[in-house]
């Protein structure tokens, strides 16, 4: 009612931030709070969350001016403050409390402040009443080494400041009792600050060093001291860290000027370092002189450095000598600095020099400098004009990073009453320009604008980008330097980088605008050419929460995995409708990614698959693969379902089935296998992932070469190789050498598959003809898989020396690589021995042996098989067709053949054999193939007796053969032939 009025509200503010938060670093935060009032006040529930920080607050405020009481409670994970050294105190888990209370005349109350966290645990409380100031501090840092590196123990740390909140009470102090800093040891070090006021009207204060650090002394003391006048001065300053020390007195004159000096003298940076937790190396000498001239400032200061190196600053010498007149106002310099061995970032500076002159009242400058990417020289000046300080660039030439680097005209920048006004600044580089213009202070006004500056000069801030195109662009930043907001565009033509050009992704056109602020910039993007048509939109934070951005398009498959560092060959488009929402560094996609008639091939042995199509869904943190489809390059239908996790710090976890049936698999050289397969892949797709299953080989073919042993290895040798050519071998395999490693790859899957032979594996040539079943083990990584186990045989035979064997025993075992291991023997009943034929060793470069019962040497076996008769008994032309068969059968003609082969080549025949016959006479043969279906083979005996006869292929199986002698005997004959 009137008279009684009751409500109820909510509020909400996004990215809420205010100069008190990004003070101490806290990122925007989302607010909402909701309440429910009386004309008396009103209770609050608000809750406030972001970059890792979650806060409430309940309690009530009331309208009639009494207090307002208020139960703070919240948690931080991993917050980021934006300083390195805070961040570490609260990159785990912590919880926070207090109550805030008001109270007449604006009076303040923190108490029962608690933080109670992995990394800090404190207690607290403040008061602020008028004038007057309360609080006290007590906490612990419980480990040095979420500071640093190369540090632990525990800091106490205990401050109390009572008073006057212009000129209080202080005494704080920081106690280390063991432990290292920066790899320093650390014992009962302790750093005491301690001030109050006099009885002038100002304050006094010291600070004072005890304990030992990095083995010496941690000593001396640093006085301060405020005069009613509000004047600060320095009156004794020793302090001693290690081999280091500080010394000197600054005091401030009745004019307000400075006058004294400092002296700097650290032969070991490392420890002085150390005790600001900064990692430092090197030595260093300074001194600085402060001089009353009339009413304006003097300084004089000088500084040597020597193998200075600290984390992005590097430097072998650095000398420095100066004089400076009207120090507080336009400075007049005197003076030269130079360096040597310079390495800032990743650009290295071989000497770089600066001198200063004054000329009628103004300074003067040059300066150069010279480095393998780099040679600058440049001239300018600083002058007064009116109060205003002004700074004129009137050359700079030379060139930068392979571009070369001028200014169109001179640049100045004028500095007057809290303003910096920057114009002319023309700047060529990277084949085109830069160009600034407007001013800052209380408020910006800037121009920026960009024309035609070369991609590739972006190399030289993302090494191996390998951009390419022309750039243009332009920014007007306004607003105020606690809040810019600057409108960007940017128009790149013929963009193109290294891993898209690789994958023969063409040039593209990049167009792209937004507008940002000190937090977020929004987008607005296209990418088209190439076969890409992609937009952009949204709005991207610099760091934590805010995310908002939508991916539409087309773009072929070569490109999204232009950088993936797999050795894939892509083709085909994928379609792209995807909302990126969250933070940065946990963004939530979702989504569909289509992929249409795509094909993947493994670059090195074209092993892939065609007809891809499929749809990704991503529902934030997974992506569900609805069933792909494809057909291998080799033959068999491909079925891939599953899904990924949408999280790069775990790999990407995958839980994907993959299916194959009817496929085929052939190495161009040895196997031809048919098979079906059910597999899985389950873990981390970046590495560590494995591939698991069972593949059921049907039909499967392993051809063996078609001669034996062999001649000497044959040496290639690659002439006018293109740069970065690596031949896949020098020379062929030589007998029993070891098989060429497995091939390399990054993220490689581990591998735990069985293969199980369902039908019958064959194992065909070398004269060999064998059947085999069984399974095997293979485990290893696809880049270097480990199969284990073997294949029987179930029957076979092989043809030696003319003479057909069967198999007794035959296993194809593999132990740990790809190249079978044979182990076969076949036996056979010849005369009055029984011969045994092994067939042994690596699938690549089989052995052959044979032996016998009883045993006999094995050109005495070869005799048996050949001519059922012992060596002795053997006629001329006999013993050399013996020598040729075991030339031949160990491989010492190699590429050539055998001698008759030789001869028959030489005379230009088909056929030519010798042979003892059964009167034990000799009997010559020839042949010659007329046609692909007619032969004629001529025999002539030392008995002068001769004979002719023509073999007629009928058919593919029926075949005719005549034969007639000089006796005029003959016959005609038909055969049939098949293989099964």
């Amino acid at each position: 009612t009137p008279d009684q009025p009751a409500f109820a509200w909510t509020a909400t503010v996004d990215g809420f931030a205010a100069p008190a938060t990004r003070s101490v670093g806290l990122p925007p935060l989302a607010v909402t709070a909701r309440g429910d009032g009386t004309a008396a006040g009103t209770s609050v529930a608000a809750e406030a969350t972001g970059g890792g920080l979650a806060l409430s607050a309940t309690g009530t405020v009331p309208f009639n001016g009494d207090a307002v009481a208020l139960d703070i409670a919240g948690n931080a994970n991993g917050l980021d403050l934006g300083q390195p050294i805070l961040n570490g105190l609260f990159s785990g888990e912590t919880t926070l409390a207090a109550k805030v209370a008001t109270g007449p005349g604006g009076r303040i109350a923190v108490t029962d402040l608690a933080i109670d966290g992995s990394g800090l645990d404190a207690t607290g409380s403040l008061t602020l009443d008028g004038d007057t100031i309360d609080a006290t501090f007590d906490g612990r840092i419980v480990d040095l080494s979420l500071l640093a590196d190369q540090s632990n123990g525990e800091a106490s740390i205990n401050a109390r400041i009572t008073g006057s909140i212009a000129r209080p009470d202080v005494v704080a102090t920081v106690v280390v009792p063991e432990g290292s800093m920066l790899g320093q040891p650390v014992d009962n070090a302790s750093v005491r600050f301690a001030g109050a006021p006099t009885d002038a009207g100002g304050w006094a204060g010291a600070l004072t060093l005890g304990g030992t650090f990095a083995g010496t002394p941690l000593s001396g003391t640093a006085e301060a001291a405020l005069a009613a006048s509000g004047g600060l001065t320095f009156p004794d300053v020793d302090l001693r860290v290690g081999e280091n020390r500080i010394t000197g007195a600054i005091e401030r004159t009745a004019g307000g000027l400075l006058q004294g000096s400092l002296d700097v003298s650290a032969p070991s940076l490392a420890s002085l370092a150390a005790l600001a937790l900064v990692e430092a190396t090197g030595s260093a000498q300074g001194r600085i002189v402060f001089t009353p001239d009339g009413d304006r400032q003097s300084v004089s200061l000088s500084v040597n450095g020597r193998d200075i190196a600290m984390p992005s600053l590097a430097a072998g010498r650095i000398d420095a000598e100066a004089q400076i007149e009207d120090a507080f106002g336009v400075p007049m310099i005197r003076g030269e600095a130079q360096g040597a061995g310079i390495d800032v970032g990743s650009v290295r500076l071989d000497t770089a020099s600066v001198t200063a002159r004054v000329v009628d009242g103004a300074t003067e400058f040059e300066a150069a400098a010279r480095g393998p990417d780099l040679n600058l020289n440049g001239a300018g000046s600083l002058a007064n004009d009116n109060g205003a300080q002004v700074v004129r660039l009137s050359r700079l030439t030379g060139n930068a990073f392979g571009f070369p680097v001028a200014i169109a005209s001179p640049a100045t920048i004028r500095m007057a009453d809290g303003e910096t006004r920057i114009s002319g600044v023309n700047l060529s580089v990277g084949g085109g320009r830069v160009a600034v213009e407007g001013t800052v202070g209380a408020g910006i006004a800037l121009d920026v604008t960009v024309t035609n500056v070369a991609g590739a000069f972006i190399e030289n801030f993302s090494p191996g980008l390998g951009a390419t195109g022309t750039i243009s662009g332009s920014a007007r930043v306004t607003g105020t330097p606690a809040a810019p907001r600057a409108a960007w565009k940017i128009d790149w033509a013929g963009f193109n980088v290294a891993a898209a050009r690789n994958a023969g992704v063409p040039a593209m056109a990049l167009s792209a605008s937004g507008v940002a602020t000190a937090t977020s910039t929004t987008v607005d993007a296209s990418l088209a050419g190439g076969g890409v048509s992609l937009t952009v939109t949204g709005t991207v934070p610099y760091a934590g929460p805010g995310l908002q951005v939508r991916a539409q398009g087309t773009a072929p498959l070569a490109l999204l995995t232009a950088d993936s560092g797999a050795d894939l060959a892509v083709a085909g488009t994928t379609r792209i409708d995807l909302n990126v929402t969250g933070s940065t560094s946990r963004p939530a996609i979702n989504g569909t990614f289509d992929i249409v008639d795509a094909r993947a091939a493994d670059a090195s042995d074209g092993i892939g698959v065609s007809g891809i199509n499929g749809r990704i869904v991503f529902d934030g943190s997974t992506a569900r693969i609805q069933q792909f489809t494809g057909r291998l390059t080799q033959g068999g239908d491909l079925v891939v379902s599953g899904s990924v996790g949408v999280d790069p710090g775990a790999g990407f976890p995958a839980d994907i089935s993959i299916r194959i049936r009817n496929g085929r698999y052939l190495d161009g050289t040895m196997v031809n296998a048919n098979l079906n397969a059910d597999l899985t892949l389950r873990g981390p797709i970046l590495g560590g992932a494995t591939i698991a299953g069972n593949v059921d080989l049907g039909r499967t073919e392993i051809l063996l070469p078609e001669s034996f042993g062999g001649g000497p290895p044959i040496t290639v040798e690659h002439i006018n190789a293109a740069p970065g050519f690596v031949p896949p071998m020098q020379t062929l395999v030589r007998p029993g050498a070891p098989p060429p490693a497995a091939r390399g790859g990054s993220g490689a899957f581990n591998l735990n598959l069985t293969v199980t032979s369902t039908n019958v594996i064959y194992v065909r040539g070398f004269g060999l003809d064998a059947e085999l079943g069984g399974s095997i083990r293979v485990e290893g990584t696809t880049s270097h898989p480990r199969p284990v186990g073997g294949f029987q045989m179930r029957r076979g035979r092989i043809e030696v020396l003319g003479r057909r064997f069967d198999f007794d025993r035959g296993v194809l075992t593999f132990q740990g690589d790809m190249n079978p291991v044979l182990d076969f023997s076949a036996s056979t009943r010849t005369g009055d021995i029984t011969a045994t034929v092994l067939v042994t060793g690596p699938a690549r470069n089989p052995e052959i042996a044979l032996s016998s019962v009883p045993q006999l040497p094995e050109e005495e076996i070869i005799s048996r098989i050949i001519f059922g008769q012992s060596i002795g008994s053997l006629s001329a032309f006999q013993t050399i067709r013996l020598v040729d068969a075991i030339a031949e059968f160990s491989g010492a003609y190699g590429r050539d053949g055998s001698i008759f082969s030789r001869v028959r080549r030489t005379v230009g025949l088909d056929d030519l054999d010798i042979q003892q016959n059964a009167t034990g006479g000799t009997t010559i043969s020839v042949g010659k193939q007329l046609t692909d279906k007619v032969h004629v083979g001529v025999a002539t005996e030392t008995d002068g007796s001769s004979s002719i006869t023509l073999d007629l292929d009928l058919t593919r199986n029926l075949k005719a053969q005549v034969e007639g002698g000089a006796n005029g005997a003959g016959s005609v004959g038909l055969s049939f032939e098949k293989e099964y």
